[in-house]
């Protein structure tokens, strides 16, 4: 086993199978609060999941917090969209971001074998990269540095945070398609391709499915968001982790 992949948390508690691996390399795609209401998870239960998750990653090295749309809004208020947005409990939720903004980031990326796996909530897609060619060049290849975006997550680069605001037409939006963190998988569905080269494999979450689409195909996307965790074995290939 040489990564696992946790997707959208939103105040579930699936996040905790990866207790069993804990010398395994782990990254969360983002979105640990703002529970979907019909799941009878409360906002209080959700910050307390989240919490939980901090200290877990405070105390794994190992462990790796990306970013998600939801905790954009609390980490930086972008106010590109505040869906669920828990305004009762948002001043809380700030602070823990404030707190503890160090430990996360908006992309990262692995090696098993020449395969690179590029995490980010959402994904990179090669329209967004277009529309913003003045923060990421002209060759979508050259988004795909997980150093260079943390970076300008960070320390606040004023034209990568304007980026993270677009919100393509899968969520409503008024931009050709979502930034990494806003990207709808139908907006790479309709026929856009995900792969900046031939040997990376973008891993997502963000949209919610009733099952994963683990096999990347020529697009080289895979779309986690299903309520489980996930492991990246010693041959590149992504399956379920056993509870």
């Amino acid at each position: 086993m040489q990564h696992i992949i946790v997707p959208d948390v939103h105040g579930r508690k699936f996040w905790e199978d990866i207790k069993r691996y804990e010398n395994v390399p782990c990254v969360f795609l983002g979105d640990y609060i703002d529970p979907y209401y019909h799941e009878g998870i409360t906002s209080l239960e959700s910050i307390n999941v989240f919490l939980q998750i901090v200290d877990y990653a405070k105390s794994h090295d190992n462990v790796k917090l990306l970013i998600g749309n939801h905790d954009l809004e609390y980490a930086i208020s972008l106010g590109a969209s505040r869906c669920r947005y828990d305004y009762e409990n948002a001043d809380n939720i700030k602070k823990i971001f404030n707190e503890n903004a160090d430990l996360f980031d908006v992309a990262y990326e692995f090696y098993v074998g020449e395969k690179r796996f590029f995490c980010t909530h959402a994904g990179i897609h090669p329209h967004w990269c277009l529309d913003n060619s003045d923060v990421f060049g002209e060759r979508f290849a050259d988004a795909f540095h997980a150093d260079k975006l943390n970076k300008m997550f960070h320390d606040r680069d004023k034209r990568f945070v304007e980026s993270l605001r677009c919100v393509g037409w899968g969520r409503g939006g008024r931009n050709s398609v979502g930034s990494l963190v806003w990207c709808d998988a139908r907006e790479f569905l309709d026929g856009y391709m995900a792969r900046p080269d031939d040997y990376t494999v973008q891993v997502v979450g963000h949209t919610q499915l009733k099952e994963p689409i683990l096999e990347e195909d020529s697009r080289g996307i895979v779309f986690l968001d299903a309520r489980r965790c996930f492991y990246v074995d010693d041959e590149g290939k992504i399956s379920v982790l056993s509870p």
